[in-house]
């Protein structure tokens, strides 16, 4: 008798597996989660100009000094640039679409 084929257990839930919550993977970023950091992260592919980092849902499973801080963090890994952190998966998006825009205007 053979054995079902298992799902594999995603990279954030191997090293968070306590995460509340499931991480959002949009088309074209990959789970980059990573034990030393605080929570869960993605980067966006293949240029690895973003990285979110998506906190606990619940507050009181974050680790103290964020306890109050919003959800999302967003950096740039190549230039170490610090973008502002929001509540939202909506800001995420938002602070996305104006720094491509920005981008794109200064790359014409």
């Amino acid at each position: 008798m053979t054995q079902p084929a298992s799902t594999p257990v995603p990279l954030y839930m191997r090293v968070f597996p306590d995460y509340d919550d499931e991480l959002i993977i949009p088309e074209g970023w990959e789970d980059t989660s990573w034990g030393n950091d605080c929570c869960p992260s993605i980067c966006r592919i293949p240029n690895a100009d973003f990285q979110v980092y998506q906190d606990y849902k619940d507050p009181k499973l974050r680790e103290p000094h964020l306890l109050e801080a919003p959800r999302y963090g967003i950096q740039n890994p190549q230039t170490g640039e610090q973008f502002p952190m929001v509540d939202t998966w909506e800001e995420v998006l938002q602070i996305i679409a104006d720094f491509d825009a920005k981008k794109k205007v200064e790359g014409a």
